[in-house]
């Protein structure tokens, strides 16, 4: 549900992405309906929003469906070859996490020289 908000941002990167949460892998305390207007309004904010949104899933069918119903048009989406939905633990054990998210926001910031390099 990270990008409901992508009306208001500049970029977006989002991890195992849920849309649907009807059938999403952990349920927020809501009923069907309201869980269908959260669906609802995030498509219409992500249709209409001018961020750049990247959204990192795993190959596992569920988190592969979920981030297919965001609009292709908007939305740049990496898949990586791995079978579950704890895709950040997965980046993290391939030391992958903390690049990933070091490149976005070196990007996001305007530093798009590789030698350029975050303090950890």
């Amino acid at each position: 549900m990270k990008v409901l908000h992508s009306g208001i941002t500049y970029a977006q990167m989002c991890l195992h992405m849920q849309v649907d949460l009807t059938v999403s892998s952990i349920r927020p305390a809501l009923g069907i309906e309201e869980m269908m207007v959260m669906q609802k309004r995030l498509l219409s904010n992500v249709k209409e929003s001018s961020a750049e949104i990247t959204v990192h899933v795993s190959s596992w069918e569920h988190d592969s469906d979920q981030g297919g119903l965001l609009p292709k048009e908007k939305v740049n989406m990496h898949v990586y070859s791995f079978a579950d939905h704890r895709l950040a633990f997965y980046l993290d054990s391939i030391n992958q996490l903390e690049i990933i998210l070091k490149d976005t926001i070196m990007v996001q910031q305007g530093f798009k020289n590789p030698k350029i390099a975050l303090a950890a």
